[in-house]
C-alpha cells in the first residue's frame, strides 16, 4: 500500500523477499519499505505476482523487490530480492510500468519502450527470443507509445498517433494480424489511427476507437468476442453497438468481456461465471437486466462460478432508470480480409497486466441504488426465498447510506439510521434472538451510522458513536472480553462513543476512532492484526501510536 505522504507499507508473507525488509521472514504488523516518503505515488506502477515496483521521487530511479524467478527485478540477475535494488537503468522518466507473469515492459516520457525477464515467445519485441535481466529499448519500432498491454506472453501498445501494434505469442490469433504466427517484434494491426484504449486478456484482445466502437480478436472458445459463435478471430471483428449508441467503457478478464453503452447500459459476454447474467456462456452482448446509468465496471479479481459468492452493482439512483431491452445491432458477417479494423489502447482490467488507469466511483453525490445477484442459500439478496439470483436484482427499500460486502448475510443502514439485515442467522447474528435465516430483510432495534458483516458477527456503529455487535464470537470478535456468542446486540466494553469506521477481516474487526487511532480486536492468525502478534484479543487494542489512520481492509490473511 501507499500513502499520500509518499510511502509504502506491506504485510503478510515474504517467501520470495516481497516485503522489502531484508528478509524472506512474514510481518504480522505494516512495515515500510525503504525510508520515509521516498516513493512517488504519481506513475502508474503495476506489480507482478511476487514482485513489486517502485520509483523513488528524488531521482526518478526505478527499483524492485520481491521474486526474480523470471528476471523481473531487472538488476542482472534471476534471484529473489528482500530489500529493494535499482533496476539496471540509469534512466529517470518512466511514464509507466507494466508488469505480466513472465516479462515487464517500461514506458518512458518520451514515448521509448524497455522490456525484460523472459522472452521466449518474442514478447519483448525486439526482433529476438532472448530472454533479458537488464532493461532494453526494444528497437526502431518501440517509440512514441502513449500506452502498454501485457498479456500471456505477447505485448501490445497503441502510439500517440493512434495507431495499435501487437507481438509475441500468436496461436490463437490475439496479436490481430490476420496469421497465427509469432511475432518478435511490434507489427502494426491494419493501418488506423484512431484507437483509444487496447485491453489484454489471457489470449485474446479488444479495444475501443475513438468513435465509439469495439472490436475483439485472438481465442473465442467461451465466446469472448462477442461474435455469436466461438471461432477464434486472427483479425479485430466489430462488436455492435444498440442501433443509436456506441461503446463508452469496456473491461476484459480472462475470457469474459464487458462493456457499457452510451445511454449506461451494461452489456457482457463470453464466459459469463459469477458475473451478472448467470453461470453459462454467452457468444453475444447479453443486457443485464434492461437496466441503464450504469458509469463503471468492476468485480473480483478472481472471478468464479456463483458458488463463490454473491456480487454487487451501484447505479447513481438519478439514472438507474428502466431502460428497453434491446439486441445489439447484428454484426456484418466478416470477411477475413488481411486488413481488418482494428483495436484500441492498454487499459488495466483484472487478467494480465496493463497500464493502470483508475476506475471512476460513481458520483458521490448521487444516492445509490444497489443491485445484487450470485449465491443466495440464507436468503441473503433479500428476494423471499433462496434461489440463486442471475442478474442484477433491486429489492432494496431505499437507497442506502451504507451497505457492506456481501457474504453469507447483507446489512443496510438506510437514510433514516434504522439498520436492516437478512441471510445467514448463525449463532444470531442478524440481532433477532434467535438463529432462523431471514429471506426479507428485518429491522434491527437502533439508531444506526455503519454495519459490517463479515459471514459470522454483525459489527455496528450506532449513531452515538459507539460499537454494538453479535453473532459468532469464538476468537473474541465482538470485542466484549470473552469468546461467548451473542445472539442479541451487546456493546463492545471499552465504552468508547468516538467510533467512526469499522471493517472485518474473517475472524477480526478493526475500527477507527473520530481521533484517526486505529484499533483492532478478535482473530490474530497469519499476523492480521498488525498488532505485532498472533494472539487472538477479546477486546479492543491500539495498533501502534498513530493518529493518521483513514481506511483499513482486511481479509483471511492479510490487512491493509
Amino acid at each position: 500500500a501507499v500513502k499520500f505522504d509518499g510511502t509504502i507499507w506491506m504485510a503478510g508473507a515474504g517467501t520470495s523477499g516481497q516485503l522489502g525488509q531484508g528478509t524472506t521472514l512474514a510481518y504480522s504488523s505494516m512495515v515500510i519499505v525503504g525510508t520515509t516518503n521516498e516513493w512517488t505515488t504519481s506513475i502508474p506502477i503495476g506489480a507482478s505476482s511476487n514482485t513489486y515496483f517502485g520509483i523513488k521521487q528524488a531521482t526518478g530511479k526505478l527499483w524492485a523487490w520481491g521474486d526474480g524467478a523470471n528476471r523481473l527485478i531487472g538488476d542482472g540477475v534471476a534471484v529473489d530480492r528482500s530489500s529493494p535494488v535499482q533496476v539496471a537503468t540509469t534512466i529517470n522518466d518512466w511514464a509507466a510500468i507494466v508488469p505480466s507473469s513472465t516479462h515487464v515492459l517500461a514506458l518512458r516520457a518520451n514515448g521509448d519502450v524497455y522490456a525484460w525477464g523472459v522472452n521466449t515467445n518474442g514478447q519483448f519485441g525486439d526482433n529476438t527470443v532472448i530472454s533479458k535481466s537488464t532493461p532494453i529499448q526494444i528497437g526502431a519500432l518501440g517509440t512514441n507509445f502513449a500506452q502498454l498491454a501485457t498479456g500471456t506472453s505477447f505485448s501490445a501498445g497503441v502510439k500517440k498517433d493512434g495507431s495499435l501494434w501487437t507481438w509475441g505469442l500468436n496461436t490463437s490469433g490475439q496479436l490481430g494480424l490476420n496469421v497465427v504466427t509469432q511475432k518478435n517484434s511490434p507489427s502494426q494491426v491494419g493501418l488506423n489511427t484512431d484507437w483509444s484504449k487496447a485491453l489484454t486478456g489471457a489470449a485474446f484482445m479488444a479495444g475501443l476507437k475513438k468513435d465509439g466502437t469495439m472490436w475483439t480478436w485472438g481465442a473465442n472458445a467461451s465466446g469472448q468476442l462477442a461474435q455469436n459463435n466461438i471461432i477464434n478471430r486472427s483479425s479485430p471483428v466489430q462488436v455492435s453497438a444498440p442501433a443509436g449508441r456506441t461503446w463508452t467503457d469496456i473491461k476484459i478478464s480472462n475470457a469474459n468481456l464487458y462493456a457499457i453503452d452510451s445511454a449506461g447500459v451494461l452489456w457482457s459476454a463470453g464466459a459469463l461465471l459469477g458475473m451478472p447474467e448467470g453461470t453459462a456462456a454467452a457468444s453475444s452482448m447479453v443486457q443485464s437486466s434492461g437496466l441503464s446509468g450504469y458509469q463503471c465496471i468492476s468485480f473480483p479479481t478472481a472471478m468464479g462460478s456463483l458458488a463463490q459468492g454473491s456480487f454487487v452493482w451501484a447505479v447513481p439512483a438519478a439514472s438507474a432508470t428502466p431502460s428497453p431491452t434491446l439486441s445489439p445491432t447484428p454484426s456484418p458477417t466478416p470477411s477475413p480480409s488481411p486488413t481488418v479494423t482494428e483495436s484500441p489502447t492498454a487499459t488495466p482490467s483484472p487478467s494480465p497486466s496493463e497500464s493502470p488507469t483508475p476506475t471512476p466511483s460513481p458520483s458521490a453525490s448521487l444516492p445509490l441504488n444497489w443491485f445484487m445477484w450470485g449465491q443466495n442459500t440464507s436468503g441473503q439478496l433479500n428476494t423471499g426465498n433462496t434461489t440463486v439470483v442471475v442478474g442484477p436484482y433491486n429489492n432494496l427499500p431505499l437507497p442506502p447510506n451504507n451497505m457492506v460486502e456481501l457474504g453469507a448475510a447483507i446489512a443496510v443502514v438506510k437514510d433514516d439510521n434504522t439498520l436492516w439485515v437478512a441471510g445467514s442467522n448463525t449463532n444470531g447474528a442478524l440481532a433477532q434472538n434467535d438463529i432462523i435465516n431471514r429471506s426479507s430483510l428485518v429491522q434491527v432495534a437502533g439508531s444506526y451510522s455503519k454495519a459490517t458483516y463479515n459471514n459470522l458477527p454483525l459489527i455496528t456503529i450506532k449513531t452515538d458513536g459507539t460499537i454494538w455487535g453479535r453473532g459468532v464470537n469464538t476468537s473474541g470478535q465482538l470485542g466484549i472480553n470473552t469468546n461467548t456468542n451473542r445472539s442479541s446486540l451487546v456493546q463492545e466494553i471499552s465504552g468508547k462513543t468516538d467510533w467512526k469506521f469499522i471493517a472485518s477481516g474473517t475472524t477480526t474487526i478493526f475500527a477507527i476512532d473520530t481521533s484517526d487511532r486505529l484499533w483492532v480486536t478478535g482473530g490474530g492468525s497469519s499476523g492480521v492484526q498488525g498488532t505485532n502478534s498472533i494472539i487472538a484479543k477479546s477486546s479492543y487494542t491500539q495498533i501502534g501510536s498513530g493518529t493518521d489512520w483513514a481506511y483499513v481492509s482486511s481479509n483471511t490473511s492479510s490487512t491493509f
